[in-house]
């Protein structure tokens, strides 16, 4: 990851599709997803993907193999525990998963999860990225930190320092912000 100055190196990709019912859609013309809920059906078709995507990979022995971090989309809670129990539950792995902080972010939850997982990371520690589309398959990719995490992680504000600097404001100025709530000056 990066031109010069590597941090990460990639070590492995994988992409897996099946065709599933995809259970979240967006009608032509609507604004928002829609979600058919049907939850025992979204969960079974995620651990087939999932399974799918991480069969031939070359995972033999994942924990002796330097994994020590799971990173994933999750859509629903049981993600994480869904895809360590493919792998034999090893206990030494660290699951980075950010959707009770930040919410459902879609396609930006990976690359965050994985900045947050490559910031608590020395050198050499390897990093198992799993991410999931809605009825479109699932990637997994792994990377390998290099020497140089430890000086890049020294030089800046980690993706922690800014979710604790947030700043909470209350409904009404959110409302003001985006031009939902009109005011008179006074």
């Amino acid at each position: 990851i990066g031109r010069g100055g590597v941090i990460a190196e990639l070590k492995g990709f994988r992409s897996y599709s099946k065709e599933v019912l995809g259970d979240r859609f967006r009608r032509s013309g609507e604004l928002f997803v829609k979600s058919l809920e049907i939850r025992a059906y979204a969960l079974r078709a995620l651990r087939e993907v999932i399974e799918g995507a991480l069969r031939d990979l070359d995972l033999e022995g994942f924990p002796s193999k330097g994994f020590r971090h799971l990173v994933i989309y999750p859509q629903h809670a049981r993600v994480p525990e869904l895809v360590l129990s493919s792998l034999g539950n090893p206990k030494e792995v660290k699951v980075h998963n950010l959707i009770s902080t930040l919410g459902d972010l879609g396609a930006a939850m990976a690359p965050l999860c994985l900045i947050s997982s490559l910031e608590d990371s020395g050198p050499k520690e390897a990093h198992l990225v799993v991410s999931f589309g809605h009825g479109a398959g699932c990637d997994v990719v792994e990377f390998e930190t290099t020497e140089l995490i430890s000086e890049v992680a020294r030089e800046r504000p980690t993706l922690s320092d800014y979710l604790n600097s947030k700043e909470y404001i209350d409904l009404v100025t959110y409302l003001k912000w985006r031009d939902h709530l009109k005011t008179e000056v006074s």
